[in-house]
């Protein structure tokens, strides 16, 4: 959003006009626009739909797009003119595409997978320019292949499929390996065996975790093996890299690590994807919180706004005069919830009253509410 802003004070122009002149009409792209205006009519829109149960469907209204950060209109025949673009300039030349493709590098010296919007990887043994997306019940999938100069797109207007693997399948139809014996690229490094000094270790880590922004995450040891379950994905410790640090690979993330820690009173470790590092800490469940501590009001300076946490039937649920009314779901300190938004709030505790919650949600991060009642 904050680039959109920028890219109109430097041309001059809305982004919308100035992605028209720079991108959208040197590739011919003449159904892609930003929607910037609500009530404009989009010829041939797709509406999504939620699904209910037993296989019925409803609609999911969306028309609330910012500009920048999503918010474009496109069909599969304009993005297939933008996925050449990565191969066969039009809009730019092959420097902007370079530049368009450098991945960022942390502040530690770890370099990023994520590029400009963009994620880069390596699959099969060709370089993958990819990126996902999803809005409502709205959902995206682009995937390119430079070196191979082919792509693959999925657009769905329903939460009902699994674009991931929908991609999978489609790239084993018509990707074959770079190398034979390459198939499982990207590789991990050299591991060394698990040993039965390791077994104490790892099944001391057994029991449920959640990560600072929210994510909970199941371990436990069962036939020999530690494994993980947690947002969607299944992991497994399949090798050791030094003391302390296993390789945790789950099918979306091959090179996942589990790094354990603690300070022998609570168990925590640290899951470090190539690109972001998550930290989780085990459960206590002899942290009981009585909740009717905290039911009453809640106040965000940063937003403006009031939250009200009441309790109904002895179940917790979080109100506000303009949303519908949501189930939480408590667990020790911690308050979860079924939303994109304040699906995870951290209780605030001082001398044994609730004097508050963070937000501490996917890209939110301590957004504090003070109760004032």
């Amino acid at each position: 959003i904050l680039l959109a802003e920028i890219v109109k004070a430097v041309s001059g122009k809305p982004l919308r006009q100035f992605a028209d002149s720079a991108i959208f009409t040197p590739l011919r792209m003449k159904d892609t626009h930003f929607h910037d205006n609500p009530s404009e009519l989009v010829t041939d829109r797709a509406m999504a739909y939620w699904q209910e149960d037993k296989g019925s469907y409803s609609n999911a209204f969306q028309n609330i797009y910012t500009v920048g950060d999503g918010g474009i209109f496109t069909t599969v025949a304009d993005a297939s003119k933008w996925i050449t673009n990565f191969y066969a300039p039009t809009a730019g030349d092959a420097k902007d595409i370079d530049a368009l493709t450098t991945t960022g590098r942390l502040t530690t010296g770890k370099q990023m997978s994520y590029a400009a919007g963009i994620r880069i990887s390596e699959e099969n043994g060709w370089k993958v320019y990819s990126h996902s997306g999803a809005l409502h019940a709205y959902r995206a999938y682009v995937y390119v292949y430079p070196e191979l100069r082919m792509g693959f797109i999925i657009f769905a207007n329903t939460t009902e499929r699994d674009i991931q693997q929908n991609i999978g399948e489609l790239t084993r139809l018509f990707v074959t390996s770079r190398k034979p014996g390459n198939e499982h690229s990207p590789q991990l490094p050299v591991r060394s065996k698990i040993l039965p000094s390791d077994v104490t270790l790892l099944k001391k880590y057994a029991g449920d975790y959640i990560s600072d922004d929210g994510y909970v995450l199941s371990i436990k040891w069962q036939d020999g093996n530690l494994l993980g379950s947690g947002f969607g994905q299944e992991f497994k410790v399949v090798g050791k890299e030094k003391n302390n640090v296993y390789h945790f690979p789950s099918k979306n993330n091959p090179l996942t690590k589990i790094v354990f820690s603690g300070d022998g009173k609570r168990e925590e470790f640290e899951l470090e994807f190539p690109d972001e590092i998550l930290h989780f800490t085990k459960f206590d469940n002899s942290v009981v919180i009585d909740p009717q501590k905290l039911t009453g009001e809640y106040y965000c300076e940063e937003l403006d706004c009031t939250y009200r946490i009441a309790l109904r039937n002895g179940g917790l649920f979080l109100l506000h005069s303009k949303y519908p009314d949501s189930k939480l779901t408590l667990q020790e300190t911690h308050l979860k919830r079924d939303s994109w938004f304040m699906s995870h709030m951290k209780i605030i505790v001082k001398q044994d009253t609730v004097s508050g919650f963070e937000v501490n949600s996917g890209n939110v991060m301590h957004l504090q509410f003070i109760k004032v009642k």
